[in-house]
């Protein structure tokens, strides 16, 4: 049955899911006798996206052709139930429809044959296998190789003309293309480019590559004035030493302080490179402990209690620390208690990281 929030979304513009439900009836589901009986694209593709039946989605790819509608489905296809999943939805349904998505994808991309949208597709996708079948479904050489440069991190690396450089260092899907963009673009930048880069600048790759580059006391308390992001504000002033960690994670944490602020926090602390083997050669902001325990439980604590989706910089602070500071082990254990899809990266971790026991919350 479409739910009250499948149905509110149809009145903000999600393209054909009105006629869907006008086809359907707002108490039914779609079948396979629905798809058989619909021949607009448009109508195919909303099946194939909003459908709970991983059959009948598939059945609405097999019946499309037009190139435009396949791609859109192999980009854009999330059920609303993973689209909308928050702490505490049904974990085994959130990857039932995982698995569901990904295949409508594969299923849509492998009926692509318009070089262009292609391209297209391999280069803006955010599954990662839905832009590699892409690729190899390609023909036409001087496509493939253009299409190659925003797939191949060592051909970014080769990219001579700096606009391109930049596109590739924010606009890459691929995070190593971006990376790799970026240092090929700061690589020997003179201060006032890189400040200029730190103030324009939302690619979190370009930011960190900068702020590790930049330790001009006046250049980055200007970075931390006028920085178009907000974390990229927060984390030049840190090294600038005009606010400490405690601080930031402070004014973050208050209550009646927006949620974004600790994502921002976050973020700032993701920019700065990672420190590991002896402290002492660590600079001083580096040596700081990082106060985010109480900031990390806070908007854990909102997102459960407003039932919205978890901020991805929880997972990447997880990687981001690993298993040699106090926070990284702080965090896995504050996410074995916080819904299926932070318990389920906890157990991953400590997995990866030679943990033989999952850890448990402190009382």
């Amino acid at each position: 049955m479409w739910n009250t929030r499948t149905i509110a979304s149809i009145f903000t513009g999600r393209a054909g899911l009105l006629v869907l439900v006008l086809l359907c009836g707002c108490d039914s589901t779609p079948t396979i006798d629905t798809v058989n009986r619909t021949a607009d694209p448009t109508k195919l593709a909303a099946i194939a996206i909003e459908a709970d039946d991983p059959e009948v989605r598939l059945a609405a790819v097999r019946k499309i052709n037009d190139q435009a509608v396949l791609a859109r489905v192999a980009m854009e296809t999330q059920h609303p139930f993973v689209r909308d999943a928050d702490l505490t939805f049904d974990c085994q349904k959130v990857k039932t429809f995982e698995a569901s998505d990904r295949d409508v994808r594969l299923a849509a991309v492998s009926k692509l044959t318009d070089q262009d949208v292609l391209s297209s597709v391999a280069i803006k996708a955010t599954d990662q296998n839905v832009r590699r079948v892409a690729y190899d479904r390609l023909s036409d050489e001087q496509t493939k190789a253009k299409t190659r440069i925003w797939l191949r991190p060592h051909l970014a690396r080769e990219v001579i003309d700096q606009a391109l450089l930049a596109k590739l260092a924010t606009e890459a899907v691929d995070r190593d293309v971006r990376q790799a963009a970026a240092e090929k673009l700061t690589d020997g930048a003179p201060l006032e480019a890189l400040e200029q880069l730190a103030q324009r600048s939302t690619s979190r790759e370009v930011l960190r590559i900068v702020l590790a580059k930049v330790d001009d006391i006046a250049v980055l308390s200007r970075i931390a004035d006028a920085a178009v992001s907000p974390a990229m504000r927060l984390a030049a002033a840190r090294k600038a030493g005009k606010r400490t960690w405690s601080q930031i994670f402070k004014d973050a944490s208050a209550p009646d302080a927006p949620d974004q602020l600790i994502g921002d926090a976050m973020v700032a602390v993701l920019l700065f490179e990672r420190w590991h083997g002896n402290p002492a050669a660590r600079p001083a902001y580096a040596q700081e402990h990082v106060p985010m325990a109480m900031a990390v439980s806070e908007l854990i604590k909102r997102t459960l209690d407003r039932k919205r989706p978890f901020t991805p910089e929880l997972l990447e602070l997880l990687e981001y620390y690993g298993t040699d500071t106090y926070n990284g082990k702080m965090l896995a254990e504050t996410y074995l208690g916080s819904g299926c899809v932070l318990k389920v990266a906890a157990e991953e971790w400590a997995l990866r990281h030679g943990y033989k026991k999952v850890f448990r919350r402190r009382h």
